[in-house]
């Protein structure tokens, strides 16, 4: 049956980026915007209008709007409750005593997960309004200046990790049969995120962990915000023995400011917000990389899928000037490119969310755009041996074309033992991992070896 599977799945592979892309942009991107501000403001506020381009128009639509939102409202609120509970449950100063985590871990996630499918209910405001996908705060090219001007001679300076790390906060655990989870928090290091880190570990109970690897998720993806673990990479990774660290990155899930929808912030204010959460992103991975040398003295992996790949690419690529601590001993990119103006010209999820025509609008040219390509860009030498980063590429990306992956290989000198390049499209990758995990075999061999 598996061989007939991995048939089918080969055959359909290619053609999900052409479905999905097209969902994103008319359904997926325009309800999460009408959803956040729903979340948070009444649909008679000047400011609904302003950020959703949604116009109450006649009686009727403005009953229909105002019935359809307070539910939202009241999802967002039940949502919010859970977090409170789950955070004086976890990290209160009576935690220990308190029981019932996984309860109230479950309960968290059903809130949230119940705040997440609101989406659905704002269906009939989408049909018949235009809305953007993105409420754009594009900065000047000063703006840009002002924070990252100073780098552009020296990009690994940008990439730094402030020191000294930040105190980390570990909250009470869930045993769960084989399974250990627990939860990190920490300040991040970067001014211009300036929220908290939080992290989820899960760790085999039976026998000590080999090795720790830490894990960043693509965007708009959140694990934590749903009951299914489907999303999550630990399945994949802790019943191989291996203690697993899953990042949630800046302006994602539980880190998603109020009126803002999961990762939106990350294409709202580009290029700066792209900065911001690419610096951001790496200061906190260097601090769990060091944090986890001194809890738990093993190996330390890392991974990045799409866009947390772009991220630990510039952590590989600077990590050479950080301490020891703070560098892993093996890598897995999966859907990687060093060719940052393919994604920004050719990407089809740059083109799905109009952030060309949103800069372009705001004044940026594409020389203006280019310019910052060195902070944005991999360096050709890497903190890793080659031998020890493992790659998977999708040769019909349409998000990341895979020619720029490939080049960045060569330059790198990645032996071909650990390339791996499918014939699937950017977003049919992630699932088809659970039919062959030659790659992730690989990595572990390495990390573990």
């Amino acid at each position: 049956m598996l061989p007939v599977i991995n048939a089918i799945a080969d055959a359909l592979g290619p053609w999900v980026d052409p479905i999905a892309l097209p969902a994103l942009r008319r359904l997926y991107f325009p309800l999460s915007r009408l959803w956040a501000t729903a979340s948070v403001r009444s649909v008679t506020d000047a400011r609904f209008e302003d950020e959703t381009g949604f116009s109450m128009g006649n009686p009727v639509l403005r009953g229909l709007a105002m019935g359809i939102c307070r539910q939202v409202v009241e999802r967002h609120d039940a949502m919010r409750h859970a977090n409170r509970r789950w955070e004086e449950h976890f990290f209160g100063p009576d935690a220990r005593g308190l029981g019932r985590h996984g309860e109230v871990e479950a309960e968290r996630r059903a809130a949230a997960a119940r705040w997440m499918a609101g989406r659905a209910l704002l269906t009939p405001l989408r049909l018949i309004s235009r809305v953007p996908p993105v409420r754009w705060r594009i900065p000047s090219p000063a703006q840009m200046d002002a924070a990252y001007g100073r780098f552009l001679d020296c990009p690994a300076d940008a990439f730094a990790p402030a020191l000294p790390w930040p105190e980390v906060e570990v909250s009470q655990p869930i045993e769960n049969g084989e399974t250990r989870s627990y939860w990190l928090r920490f300040p991040t290091p970067h001014p211009r995120i300036a929220d908290m880190t939080n992290v989820k570990i899960v760790e085999p109970i039976a026998t000590p962990a080999r090795a720790t690897v830490i894990a960043g998720n693509g965007v708009c993806i959140e694990p934590e915000m749903y009951p299914s673990r489907v999303l999550e990479i630990a399945g994949s990774l802790v019943g191989r023995g291996l203690r697993v660290i899953e990042m949630t990155s800046p302006w994602h899930g539980r880190r998603t400011l109020p009126g803002w929808y999961g990762g939106e912030m990350f294409f709202a204010g580009v290029p700066l917000s792209t900065l911001d959460l690419f610096v951001g992103q790496s200061w906190e991975l260097a601090t769990l990389i060091d944090w986890c040398r001194r809890a738990f003295h093993g190996p330390v992996g890392v991974v990045g899928v799409s866009m947390s790949a772009l991220v630990t690419q510039l952590a590989l690529s600077h990590g050479s000037s950080w301490p020891a601590s703070a560098r892993p001993d093996a890598a897995f990119l999966m859907l990687h490119s060093s060719a940052i103006d393919e994604i920004a010209f050719t990407g089809e999820l740059v083109e799905a969310l109009g952030i060309i025509d949103a800069v372009e609008k705001a004044g940026w040219s594409r020389a203006a755009l280019l310019r910052w390509s060195p902070l944005l860009m991999p360096t050709d030498r890497i903190c890793v041996p080659p031998e020890r980063l493992v790659s998977l590429l999708a040769r019909d990306d349409r998000v990341m074309p895979v020619a720029g992956g490939i080049a960045q290989l060569d330059r790198w000198r990645v032996p071909a033992s650990n390339r791996f390049i499918w014939p699937h499209s950017h977003m049919s990758v992630p699932a088809m991992l659970r039919l062959d995990d030659a790659p992730i075999r690989r990595f572990v061999e390495i990390l573990t070896g």
